[in-house]
């Protein structure tokens, strides 16, 4: 029988950010003494929102920030509340920052939708969050939010004898207006603590569904390897260097909002026998190839220090 959950993650950032957090962060601290982003429109008669923040969050270095986006059907937001992590920052230099960075968010949907934006910081290892603006910001962009269209489906292939962990693109996926040739399509993971974006096609590639199958071993960071991940969906990534009029150069993503796939698996064990996977199982573990554990354990700590030994 297949061993799945002892023998699968994605994501970037941001993402996922793509983009990306690591597994050494040990909590989050309030951030509600540091500045609140300051919005508006990027120029008159614009439809997109620029989000201004400072790099200086008192005796901590960012390494970088992303942007929390928060929707409400009311103006007043006194209706169910979505929080959305649209895009992050990342300085060129981490010890030579911009004082002010941007960020531009040109997808916000009209008719009725208002939205409030907040910046969580990322040092390393702590997370702080600022209050979210006090002012509201009604929908602009006629087009509505950024959304992949299509069904996605993914292809998981596993072969046990072989060792070997690929994901493949097995639909075709069409981005939002505004992400240009240069976008990709990430899978979105979860390894219970942090969630990361993984590129798996470039944005030609996943609209024509032509995509070459992607080795998870490979692509996975190391804190996605060996334990369960879940797989949750997939996000397009729209990279920008903005170095235009500044001395400090830095980058943005911004994502689109996270779509449900569908997973195809074809798994086979370790003894070659092809094995029947429900379809709606999204969990699995991809095993490290460069760092094996050989389950060999010589740590004294486990064996009590009164104990005799024989």
């Amino acid at each position: 029988m297949r061993k799945f959950l002892g023998s699968l993650f994605l994501l970037a950032a941001l993402v996922t950010s793509g983009l990306a957090v690591s597994s050494c962060i040990i909590n989050s601290e309030d951030g509600s003494n540091l500045p609140q982003p300051t919005v508006g429109l990027s120029e008159s008669g614009s439809t997109t929102y620029t989000i201004s923040f400072p790099s200086d969050i008192g005796s901590k270095i960012m390494k970088y920030a992303n942007v929390i986006r928060l929707s409400c059907n009311s103006s007043d937001f006194s209706s169910t509340v979505t929080r959305t992590n649209i895009g992050q920052v990342f300085p060129t230099k981490i010890s030579d920052q911009p004082s002010t960075y941007q960020f531009w968010d040109p997808n916000t949907a009209t008719g009725g939708t208002y939205y409030k934006y907040l910046i969580r910081y990322f040092n390393g290892s702590i997370y702080q969050y600022t209050n979210a603006t006090e002012d509201t910001y009604p929908g602009l962009d006629s087009e509505g939010e950024a959304v992949l269209t299509g069904s996605p489906e993914i292809k998981i292939t596993v072969d046990e004898q072989l060792n070997s962990w690929k994901v493949k693109l097995n639909s075709a996926v069409t981005f939002p207006t505004g992400f240009g040739s240069d976008s990709e399509l990430a899978v979105v993971i979860s390894n219970g603590t942090d969630r990361k974006s993984f590129t798996i096609a470039s944005k030609d590639h996943a609209e024509n569904n032509d995509a070459e199958s992607v080795d998870l071993q490979r692509i996975l960071s190391e804190d996605f390897l060996d334990r369960k991940i879940t797989v949750l969906g997939v996000v397009g990534i729209r990279k920008t260097i903005q170095n235009e009029g500044i001395s400090q150069e830095y980058t943005t993503y911004n994502w689109t909002n996270q779509k449900e796939i569908t997973i195809n698996w074809l798994w086979t064990d370790a003894t070659g026998s092809p094995q029947t996977i429900d379809p709606a199982e999204t969990s699995l573990t991809v095993p490290s190839v460069t760092n094996p554990d050989n389950q060999f354990d010589l740590n004294p700590n486990r064996i009590s220090l009164n104990a005799s030994i024989n």
